[in-house]
C-alpha cells in the first residue's frame, strides 16, 4: 500500500505539472515496461531505432545504462564505433551499439541530459529512450510499453511482493502496448483480450526471432546448424527459460542450462565452472546470449576449449501495425515543422 501510494503521488505531481518535464526539440520515443525483469524492451527499442534509421532519420539511442559503474553522461557509441567498455556504459547499451553500428548510443541516468548531448553532439533528429516509461522527467512524444504475456500483469503484484513497478492502470499513459513472449504463454489470449478491453491505445504483438548465430572468435553459423547438437546454455538475463526454449525450437539438445542473475558479471572462475559443467553434461558446444557475450570479454578460452556460440535475437513489429505507425507519424510531423 505504501509503494502504491508513493507511485500514485509521483504520477499525480507529473500529471498536474508540479514536477517539471524537460522537452526536447526533436521527437522522443520512449520504450519501457511496468514490471521488473526481462520483458524484451531493449530489443524492442533497438527495432524501433532500426526502423527510424531505415527512414533516413539521424537517430540516437539514450538509456540509463543499468549496472554500469559510472555516473553522468557516457557516449557508448558515436555511430562509427563502440567507445565505452560495458562496465562504463552498461551491457545492454554496448550490445545495442554492436548490433547497430551506425547508431549513436548515450548512457545517462538523467535521460534529458543524455538527450541534449545526443542532439548537440550527433545532430539527432529523433531519440529513442530505453527503459523510460517511469522516467517521466524527460518529455516524450510516444510512449510504448512492453508487456510480458508469460507473466500476466493482472495476476501480479506491486513491488516488493510482486514484479510490478506500477499498477496496470498506468498503461493508460501509453500510446501503444506491445505484447512480448506471447508464444511462451498458454493463456496469452486472455491477457491480450483484457488489455484491449481496458485500454484506449492499440495493443499488438511483437515477434522475437533469431537474427544470427555468431562464433565468439569470429565468423557465423546458420542457426539451424544447432539441430541435433548437444549444447550447454548459460545466461544472466531476465527470462532464461525463453532462451532455452529458443534453442530447443532450433532443434538443439540442451544438456544443461547454467543460470545467473540478470546482468551478472562473469568472473574467470564462473567461466571455468561453466566449461566444467558443460563437459560433465556431455555438451560439445556452449551457447549464450548477445548480452552475456558482452560481459564475457573474449574470455571463452577459460571454458576449457569448448566452442562458444552467441545467439542474437531481434524484435519484429508488424509492418502495417500501430506501433510503427506512431513512429512514422512523429517523424512526419517533425519533418513538416522543419
Amino acid at each position: 500500500m505504501l509503494y502504491r501510494a508513493v507511485i500514485a503521488a509521483r504520477n499525480m505531481l507529473y500529471d498536474t505539472g508540479v514536477f517539471r518535464v524537460a522537452r526536447l526539440p526533436v521527437p522522443v520515443i520512449a520504450v519501457g515496461n511496468i514490471s521488473a525483469g526481462g520483458t524484451g524492451k531493449t530489443p524492442l527499442a533497438a527495432a524501433i531505432a532500426a526502423h527510424a534509421l531505415a527512414r533516413g532519420c539521424r537517430v540516437a539511442f539514450v538509456t540509463r545504462g543499468y549496472g554500469r559503474r559510472t555516473r553522468g553522461t557516457v557516449v557508448v557509441s558515436d555511430g562509427a564505433g563502440t567507445l565505452a567498455h560495458w562496465r562504463d556504459g552498461g551491457d545492454e547499451p554496448v550490445m545495442v551499439a554492436r548490433a547497430l553500428p551506425a547508431l549513436p548510443v548515450v548512457a545517462d541516468e538523467r535521460r534529458a541530459r543524455g538527450c541534449r548531448v545526443a542532439v548537440e553532439r550527433f545532430g539527432a533528429d529523433l531519440l529513442v529512450l530505453d527503459d523510460a516509461f517511469q522516467h517521466r522527467a524527460c518529455g516524450r512524444d510516444v510512449d510504448i510499453v512492453a508487456v510480458d504475456a508469460a507473466r500476466d500483469p493482472y495476476n501480479d503484484r506491486l513491488l516488493p511482493f510482486g514484479r510490478l513497478r506500477e499498477p496496470v492502470s498506468s498503461l493508460r499513459r501509453a500510446h501503444a502496448v506491445v505484447l512480448t513472449r506471447w508464444r511462451d504463454a498458454p493463456a496469452w489470449h486472455a491477457a491480450e483480450a483484457r488489455l484491449r478491453a481496458e485500454l484506449a491505445c492499440p495493443v499488438e504483438r511483437a515477434l522475437y526471432e533469431v537474427s544470427a548465430l555468431r562464433e565468439a572468435g569470429g565468423g557465423t553459423r546458420k542457426p539451424e546448424s544447432l539441430a541435433g547438437v548437444v549444447v550447454a546454455a548459460f545466461c544472466g538475463i531476465g527470462a532464461p527459460a525463453a532462451f532455452v526454449r529458443t534453442l530447443e525450437d532450433l532443434g538443439a539438445r540442451v544438456a544443461d542450462c547454467i543460470d545467473h542473475p540478470d546482468h551478472h558479471e562473469y568472473s574467470d572462475d564462473d567461466i571455468r565452472n561453466i566449461g566444467a559443467r558443460a563437459r560433465a553434461a556431455g555438451a560439445s558446444v556452449l551457447v549464450t546470449t548477445a548480452k552475456d557475450a558482452v560481459r564475457m570479454e573474449d574470455r571463452a578460452a577459460l571454458a576449457g576449449g569448448l566452442p562458444l556460440l552467441v545467439l542474437e535475437m531481434c524484435a519484429e513489429l508488424p509492418a502495417d501495425g500501430a506501433v510503427l505507425a506512431c513512429i512514422d507519424a512523429a517523424i512526419d510531423e517533425h519533418r513538416r515543422k522543419t
